[in-house]
């Protein structure tokens, strides 16, 4: 949580978009439809303004790409 406060501060107004790579091997999207409230009740409790963005794939490097494809 210092490094959610930490790049907030830092933003200065910016986007901030929180990422999440969910690991499976079968990539079903319903493991991050579950977490997804508790990504936002995060944002809530730290009062900082951001969105979530989620996704589900075989390796973290897939992931990653996905969410700077989505962002």
């Amino acid at each position: 949580m210092n490094l959610i406060d930490f790049i907030n501060d830092m933003k200065k107004g910016g986007l901030f978009i929180l990422g999440h790579v969910k690991v499976n091997s079968h990539c079903s999207n319903d493991a991050c439809t579950s977490e997804y409230p508790y990504w936002i009740s995060l944002i809530d409790h730290m009062k900082i303004k951001a969105f979530v963005d989620m996704t589900a794939a075989t390796n973290i490097r897939d992931g990653a790409t996905q969410l700077i494809r989505l962002s």
